[in-house]
């Protein structure tokens, strides 16, 4: 397959790799150490157009292409994995694809627009403290409205964890159940996706990490939470195929993310090769060393390739753009977490300290094998597609 880049692709490319040096790069090492997300980089962002990459023209966004969309995240990842998660890939393959797809007019408004102009910030609350990969099992309960009582609200119980950004947000989506699913039907029947303001009856709580610092994270409780049905994202009772379909959609932004870790770990093992020595010769000229280095190049690649082939099928509407997005997410991840590891191994000692680049690719790395499906769950989903 030919994935040579177009003359405006190549032209988007580089508009990331300047931001990221320019306001990435000089204050990534003391945001990272002080465990602080970048917010004030919002506004830049929106107007560089970030906060849209995934959205039509017709609600102010970009509307670029998937490959030009990966590239972005790509070349962002690459200098700050945690900035890029918590300003564009939130925002953006959450967020704004769901607003977008699947939001009433009024919605786009109310919650899209500002999103994109950086006005609003938004996240996505789907996992609990006992529902994880079974996302169909999920527990958070919106009450049907009352009309006697208290009009046309639902009322939200329940707790939703492991939501990067949070802390800040202004609204999440929430999937909730609005009624028992009959035992006759699947058990996601009764799920519906909700939009919620995050006010008072909303109580956030942040979760420390052993990486991606600056990406807050944490957890919301919902006491008698009230949210109108104009609040419902679509109709009720289809709540999980949204948020499944989100997913799906959003696991190549976690490939792009892991292709841009895995170069930079890459990159930094073979800088230090060039200049390290020891038993009299360069580290680089030792064949044990430079052999990893050649597994990491072909790593590297192979990220490179599950990252913009999947980009390439959703673009083509593919049927079976689902399948190839787990193993773009799987396969991709695993490089990163292989460059990452051992790029700590060829630095020794220093790779193990916090003052080193290596140690914090290593902690990125790690994530990527959880978040948005873990990687077994995105092994079981290719294997049930290949049963079809």
């Amino acid at each position: 397959m030919d994935f040579e880049l177009t003359a405006e692709q190549k032209m988007i490319q580089d508009m990331a790799k300047g931001f990221a040096v320019t306001h990435f790069a000089p204050i990534v090492e003391e945001y990272e150490a002080q465990e602080k997300c970048p917010t004030h980089l919002f506004q830049k962002t929106a107007d560089c157009g970030f906060l849209g990459i995934n959205v039509p023209q017709k609600f102010g966004g970009m509307g670029l292409d998937s490959v030009s969309q990966m590239l972005i995240v790509k070349e962002l990842s690459k200098v700050w994995a945690g900035g890029t998660l918590s300003l564009i890939i939130v925002p953006n393959s959450l967020v704004a694809y769901s607003l977008a797809k699947y939001g009433t007019a009024e919605q786009i408004e109310k919650y899209l627009k500002p999103l994109i102009r950086g006005e609003k910030h938004g996240c996505f609350g789907l996992t609990e403290p006992n529902y994880g990969s079974h996302a169909s099992g999920v527990k958070t309960k919106a009450h049907p409205p009352d009309i006697s009582v208290f009009g046309s609200a639902y009322r939200i119980n329940g707790e939703k964890t492991f939501i990067t950004n949070v802390t800040f947000a202004d609204f999440i989506l929430v999937l909730a159940r609005t009624h028992l699913a009959d035992k006759d039907r699947p058990e996601y029947d009764g799920l519906t996706a909700f939009i919620v303001d995050i006010g008072a009856t909303c109580v956030t709580k942040e979760i420390k990490k052993i990486g991606l610092h600056s990406a807050p994270f944490g957890s919301i409780h919902f006491k008698d939470t009230f949210v109108s049905e104009e609040n419902i994202l679509s109709k009720e009772g289809r709540g999980f195929k949204i948020f499944m379909d989100t997913l799906i959609s959003g696991r190549i932004f976690i490939a792009a993310q892991a292709w841009g870790v895995a170069e930079a770990a890459f990159e930094d093992a073979l800088a230090y090769t060039k200049e390290r020595r020891t038993f009299g010769k360069l580290l680089i000229d030792h064949q044990v060393v430079s052999h990893t280095l050649a597994d990491m190049a072909m790593a590297v690649k192979e990220a490179e390739f599950w990252t913009l082939y999947a980009a390439s099928l959703k673009d083509s509407g593919a049927p079976d753009f689902r399948k190839w997005a787990s193993a773009a997410k799987t396969r991709a991840t695993e490089s990163a977490l292989f460059c990452a590891d051992k790029n700590v191994l060829i630095h020794g000692g220093m790779g193990y300290t916090r003052e080193a680049l290596a140690g914090r690719l290593w902690q990125e790395a790690k994530a990527f094998e959880i978040y948005e499906g873990a990687n077994p769950i995105q092994k079981e989903i290719i294997a049930r597609e290949l049963k079809k």
